[in-house]
């Protein structure tokens, strides 16, 4: 299923509709990814995917979180 998440929801929105739709992928940005962070409950989430180049600190605190990082252009790359 895709569904669209837009940061004009507000933190607890995005948590909720995460949680509610059992979303286990995420396509973000360096910026989306670190605001993830603030979420206290990340619901199914497991992976993003990400657009940008995310700082080694980022990347840490996200992989303790338990999520798997992954990068668009890899996969992009493996598909080619």
């Amino acid at each position: 299923m895709l569904a669209p998440l837009y940061d004009t929801l507000g933190k607890e929105s995005l948590a909720h509709c995460i949680s509610l739709t059992g979303i286990t992928t995420l396509f973000v940005s360096a910026k989306a990814a670190e605001e993830l962070l603030k979420f206290h409950q990340k619901g199914t989430l497991k992976t993003l995917i990400l657009f940008d180049e995310l700082s080694n600190e980022l990347s840490e605190k996200l992989q303790a979180e338990g999520l798997q990082l992954l990068h668009y252009s890899e996969l992009v790359d493996q598909g080619s």
